[in-house]
């Protein structure tokens, strides 16, 4: 099926839905060739697409509730976060599909094919679903991805960006496993590898610009003239990991932990390094120029011949010795000019986790008071009956 035919399709679907079903049209796309599809973050609710060639198709964040799906052919589909609530699926081939994190509750499995199918302790499966007798497996952690199934992912992903997105589909790498993995020059422009395991990863030379890494692990990874400009690696593990001569202009690093990395020679300009532990890291010949420092660790931070003109800090960055900040073109900030830089408090968690540290301050606080008020009234009783007594 051609592009436009099916967006004309899905236009039409969506204001059959946005007008409670008075206009528009019902997605009917039975029968369709609709293999590799990007159908991520749809809105198929009720859709018709019973027997389809639908492998590879990529559903990710998508609505499929009370969708038809029987006898489609779904294998390798990708329905991470999806909603299948009511989704028929009887007799579909669901064979090494990723289903973690999807809800099919309710949904109809009579003889759908789920083997090798995964899911996670988020999937949400049907009451009458007999797991041991299905075929699936659970992820517990980190996706398993073999050789075989990341090639056609990176395949897929080259499609889809050679194609400005018309064809192929993204990588959803979120949390894989690919400890040791060779993806040497790959591209993985706008790719998810959130929370992916990429431990002695070599990287070198890949292109992931724009991608989400957030939480991903990249301890000893080789990542040396990496394209990371304006990636997502917020609260990334980067413990001894090569990133010399990486493109990290405007790169989101804010919690990442960088300690002994060797980021030599790199660029670092306008990056968020918010919070960011630098300690023991190699920048020697890096240019910081506007990056934000603030309370970022950099004890025994090799910054020989580093350029830091415009780098912003304020009063909890950690620098050891005396670093001739403002010789070096460094500004200091005050926390409240820094607001607009880092997103305030940094994250959502860390707002969470002050309002709870102050709340458990107070709580002991009222603990205290409480315990010294009943030791007063403990002394006032006392001395009330001595007093008493005297009188007698």
């Amino acid at each position: 099926m051609k592009k436009e035919e099916l967006n004309k399709i899905l236009s039409n679907h969506n204001l059959w839905i946005s007008s409670e079903k008075r206009e528009g049209v019902r997605a009917d796309l039975t029968e369709a060739d609709l293999r590799e599809v990007d159908f991520s973050s749809a809105n198929l609710f009720e859709a018709s697409l019973s027997d389809s060639n639908l492998r590879d198709a990529n559903f990710r964040d998508a609505d499929l509730s009370y969708a038809e799906l029987f006898w489609s052919d779904l294998d390798g589909a990708n329905f991470c976060n999806a909603n299948l609530v009511g989704a028929d699926l009887r007799d579909a081939d669901l064979t090494d599909a990723n289903l973690t994190r999807a809800d099919l509750s309710h949904a109809n499995l009579t003889n759908a094919d789920l083997r090798g199918a995964k899911y996670d302790n988020a999937t949400k499966l049907p009451s009458d679903l007999i797991i041991k007798d299905s075929g699936m497996f659970k992820v517990d952690g980190h996706i398993e991805i073999s050789k075989k199934e990341l090639d056609k992912i990176l395949y897929h992903h080259k499609r889809w960006i050679e194609s400005e997105k018309k064809e192929g589909s993204c990588a959803d790498l979120t949390n894989a496993n690919l400890e040791g993995a060779n993806l040497e020059g790959a591209n993985l422009k706008c790719a998810s590898l959130e929370g992916a395991y990429l431990i002695r990863a070599n990287l070198r030379g890949a292109s992931l610009i724009d991608a989400n890494l957030i939480g991903a692990y990249f301890s000893g990874a080789n990542l040396r003239g990496a394209d990371l400009r304006s990636a997502n690696l917020r609260a990334a593990n980067l413990i001894g990991a090569d990133l010399s001569e990486s493109n990290l202009f405007s790169a989101t690093l804010i919690g990442a932990n960088l300690r002994c990395a060797n980021m030599s020679v790199s660029d670092l300009r306008e990056a968020n390094l918010y919070s960011a532990n630098l300690s023991k890291a190699n920048l020697t010949g890096s240019d910081l120029g506007g990056a934000n420092l603030g309370g970022a660790t950099l004890i025994g931070t090799n910054l020989c011949g580093a350029c830091l003109t415009n780098s912003k800090y304020n009063k909890d960055t950690i620098f050891s010795g005396d670093a001739n900040l403002k010789e070096r073109g460094m500004v200091l900030l005050e926390e409240e000019q820094l607001n607009d830089k880092i997103c305030t408090v940094s994250t959502v968690d860390d707002l969470i986790k002050n309002v709870s540290e102050e709340l458990e301050e107070l709580l002991e606080r009222k603990t205290i008071l409480e315990n010294t008020i009943k030791e007063i009234q403990k002394y006032i009783k006392r001395d009330s009956h001595y007093m008493s007594k005297n009188k007698e």
